[in-house]
């Protein structure tokens, strides 16, 4: 069966589909870090005040997928980071977002090892305090696997553990339903549409930009990435033509992150 990811069907979108402004962003830190998906909290803010000065309204994530072509607009953030701690308290107070995390939730608490930019600079998960904090403070969160695998290699007793693990460890600490995912690295397949639905998932987020034959299990969003200033967001979010080339760049800049699947195959890391 073959896995469909972001790249997935770009011929189908153009720049007059329906748009649901969902953006997707990594690491919020302020020191060096290797790869594209690194936004300091500093840019952030400036992108933020320039997209409330263009008419965009923060709104649940509910409330986005409910609309189309609107200037309502959600921010996820896949990881889970810990730095998100010192970063998003400050701008729910004083922009009003309401953040959905998704994490690998093997790794709460403890450094991204999955990851092949784990060997050259290191980085450590929200712990549960900092989940449980965040939740409290309206954040949503969704489950980004157990152990952010490749979900389409993995045989149908480790995925459906996958899936299960994650959600009920996210809804142990949080005390609410966790019915999002976002799925590692952007992949799924039919069969892993099918365990997510069977196991509760209500929503699920992919890194590719939306199209008009997305449903609630492949939901797409707008990436964004350490060289994306608010001009380039705005390109994304608005249709202009400009948003087909982001996408293909989107694209190849996912690609890249074949490079921690191909890693983890060589180094043979077991499921934990």
């Amino acid at each position: 069966m073959s896995s469909k990811t972001e790249t997935d069907g770009i011929s189908s979108f153009s720049s007059t589909a329906p748009v649901r402004n969902i953006l997707v962003f990594h690491k919020l830190s302020n020191r060096f870090t290797f790869g594209s998906t690194n936004y300091s909290p500093e840019r952030l803010i400036v992108l933020l005040e320039s997209l409330i000065d263009s008419g965009f309204e923060f709104g649940s994530i509910e409330e986005v997928l409910r609309t189309v072509n609107s200037k309502k607009l959600s921010l996820t953030f896949d990881d889970g980071y810990a730095h998100l701690m010192r970063t998003l308290p400050r701008l729910i107070d004083k922009y009003g977002i309401k953040p959905v995390i998704f994490l690998p939730t093997a790794f709460i608490g403890e450094n991204n090892t999955w990851d092949y930019s784990f060997r050259l600079r290191e980085e450590t998960h929200l712990d549960k305090t900092q989940i449980a904090e965040l939740s409290a403070m309206g954040c949503k969160f969704g489950t980004h696997g157990h152990r952010h695998l490749d979900l389409t290699r993995l045989d149908e007793k480790t995925l459906r553990l996958e899936l299960f693990n994650s959600k009920e460890a996210l809804e142990n600490i949080t005390g609410r339903t966790i019915n999002m995912m976002s799925y590692p690295f952007g992949k799924y397949n039919d069969n892993v549409l099918t365990i997510v639905k069977e196991v509760g998932y209500e929503s699920a987020f992919t890194m590719r930009f939306p199209k008009l034959s997305d449903n609630p299990l492949t939901i797409g969003r707008v990436p964004v990435y350490f060289f994306d200033n608010p001009a380039f967001v705005h390109q994304k979010l608005n249709g202009t033509r400009w948003r087909i080339f982001h996408s293909g760049l989107g694209r190849f800049i996912n690609q890249l992150s074949g490079g921690t699947t191909i890693l983890n195959r060589m180094t043979n890391r077991n499921l934990r």
